[in-house]
């Protein structure tokens, strides 16, 4: 009896969860009397980039911080951004939930998370939008984003307070300068009310905003061609603990697979999924397709470390981060040891503590506590006390130019869950400095900035708002304005 060897693709066949089955429209042609050999061709799997675990609130589709590291932890951002410039070709988006509820609900709002984080990928707020407004999302979320933003409103407590009140009217008017869209080449958008309220206007900014701040930009044509985004629902579990389940996945394809169009997913059909016989809580065609990380690789995270000073002389203390609502975490306050740059800060040297450790809290991502300033304390948070004297004997003779300031300046911990992060001192954010509309009219000109190190910097500012990319400083400055001929 002859041999007949057939060669066949996974990915054309039919996922089930029994296992594959031949497609009806395309069956496998054999040969009577012979033997018929079928080699089946795995698909080649990608190893799959997960922003974070506790990425979303049960039922809702809102980027808590867990999904919100990707984009605003320098190092994770510059990860994304240097695979899609060496070497990821297309992107694709995942998202999943825990399995409480039933699985046809799970699908519908594992589509939405897919939805959102590739609209924050692709600068798509419409999108993101369309998504705000299907969950309805009100003050709590816009709190966070607010955060996000640097118009620190407290606590994410949906509560509309002097804080969040102060942050919303802080942020109409950093609209209104152009703050959040002066990277792009595109007009600024119309201004809107300074209300400090969040009504529907304010709301429909802070979105914009938003995305335009946070997204990757992404061009369109870089996505997967027939299934940019897909939900998952409640079929790919990562943790026994539901909250770490709530998330998205991100492939990353250096080129287009083989069948790229055969995947079995369909939008709102959680039936279409074939959830795995062998691996339950688990679709087959996903674990044939991607490595996803293990529980154990995923570290929590704390970043984006502020202070707040509040009207009574209190300072509050928070940072964003990845662990659950109601976690344990602590805040400690110091003054460094002399340093000439903030780089220069070590975690394991960070000088004298100025308070006991406070006990924090944890709501909708952001970690925060209130230190009750003593007097001393105070002083030593005022910038012009930072800075270490020369000594008189040391300066006679001395290059003075040559000389490098140093400084004892305030910082503080966040610990909890097995993350620790350090803070920079309290100075002034210099990348939110804009060219008022007083000054619409005239030319542009440089800014010279000496910070309380005595560093110089400058930068070309327009009518709009600075040219260079400042956020990375964070100083208080001295600046002086010089027109340019």
């Amino acid at each position: 009896m002859s041999t007949r060897e057939i060669k066949v693709h996974m990915d054309e066949l039919e996922y089930t969860a029994q296992g594959l089955r031949t497609p009806a429209d395309s069956p496998i042609a054999l040969t009577v009397g012979s033997h018929n050999i079928i080699q089946v061709t795995r698909p080649e799997r990608v190893e799959l980039l997960e922003p974070g675990i506790n990425g979303f609130a049960f039922n809702s589709s809102f980027p808590t911080p867990g999904v919100l590291q990707l984009f605003l932890v320098p190092e994770l951002r510059a990860l994304l951004e240097e695979a899609l410039i060496d070497g990821a070709q297309f992107v694709r988006v995942f998202g999943h939930t825990d399995a409480t509820g039933n699985e046809a609900a799970n699908k519908i709002v594992s589509e939405r998370r897919a939805q959102v984080v590739l609209a924050l990928l692709t600068a798509d707020v419409e999108g993101f939008a369309t998504v705000a407004e299907d969950e309805g999302w009100g003050l709590g979320e816009a709190q966070v984003m607010l955060r996000a933003l640097r118009c620190d409103p407290g606590p994410a407590d949906a509560t509309m307070g002097p804080l969040t009140t102060r942050a919303l009217q802080v942020f109409a008017n950093q609209f209104n300068a152009g703050m959040f869209h002066r990277h792009l080449t595109a007009a600024a958008p119309a201004k809107i009310s300074v209300t400090a309220q969040l009504d529907s206007q304010t709301l429909d900014a802070l979105l914009d905003a938003f995305v335009s701040v946070v997204s990757l930009h992404i061009d369109a044509l870089r996505l997967h061609p027939t299934h940019p985004w897909a939900g998952c629902s409640e079929f790919n579990q990562f943790s026994d603990d539901a909250r770490q389940n709530r998330r998205v996945s991100l492939a990353l394809y250096p080129a287009l697979p083989p069948h790229y169009d055969k995947a079995p997913c369909r939008a709102g059909d959680h039936t279409a999924c074939p959830a795995d016989s062998v691996k339950p809580s688990s679709c087959f065609w996903y674990r044939q397709h991607f490595i996803e990380r293990t529980e154990a690789s995923v570290a929590q995270r704390h970043f984006d470390l502020q202070w707040l000073f509040l009207n009574d002389g209190r300072v509050m203390l928070s940072a964003l981060t990845t662990v659950p609502d109601g976690s344990a975490v602590e805040f400690r306050v110091y003054r460094s040891p002399e340093v000439s740059d903030v780089e220069q800060l070590s975690i394991d040297d960070l000088g004298d503590p100025l308070c006991d450790a406070i006990k924090g809290e944890v709501r909708g991502g952001v970690a925060f506590c209130v230190w009750s300033v003593g007097s001393e304390e105070a002083e030593l948070l005022r910038h012009e006390n930072w800075g270490t004297p020369i000594p008189f004997a040391e300066a006679l003779g001395a290059d003075l130019l040559a000389h490098t300031p140093r400084a004892r300046v305030p910082v503080f911990t966040i610990t909890g869950c097995g993350a620790q992060a350090v803070s920079l001192p309290p100075l002034r954010d210099v990348g939110r400095l804009v060219w008022g509309e007083e000054h619409a009219s005239e030319p542009q000109r440089y800014v010279l900035m000496t910070d309380m190190l005595g560093r110089v910097y400058h930068a070309l500012f327009g009518p709009r708002a600075a040219q260079t990319d400042l956020r990375a400083l964070s100083t208080s400055v001295h600046a002086a304005l010089l027109p340019l001929k």
